[in-house]
């Protein structure tokens, strides 16, 4: 599920997913599989659980994506580099 999670921020980040379709579909990709992320590593389940949903509920369709891409992409290489 990990990989999963990793793939569609990637595919986000290059730009081939819409960021509002994105900022709802992360957090209930974590939310909802909560229980096979923590299986894999629990470090990780919790800081995607306290990260993501948070950084893309902020995101609001008629915002520049530019700085919400940035705040996904700092996140994402702050969890996946430190395990």
């Amino acid at each position: 599920m990990i990989e999963k999670i990793k793939t569609t921020i990637d595919k986000f980040l290059s730009g081939n997913y819409d960021p509002v379709d994105f900022s709802f579909d992360l957090p209930d990709m974590i939310v909802d599989n909560y229980k096979f992320i923590e299986r894999e590593n629990p470090k990780i389940a919790k800081e995607l659980d306290d990260t993501f949903p948070e950084i893309c509920a902020e995101f609001e369709r008629g915002f520049d994506p530019a700085p919400f891409r940035e705040k996904i992409k700092s996140a994402y290489k702050r969890i996946f580099d430190k395990y």
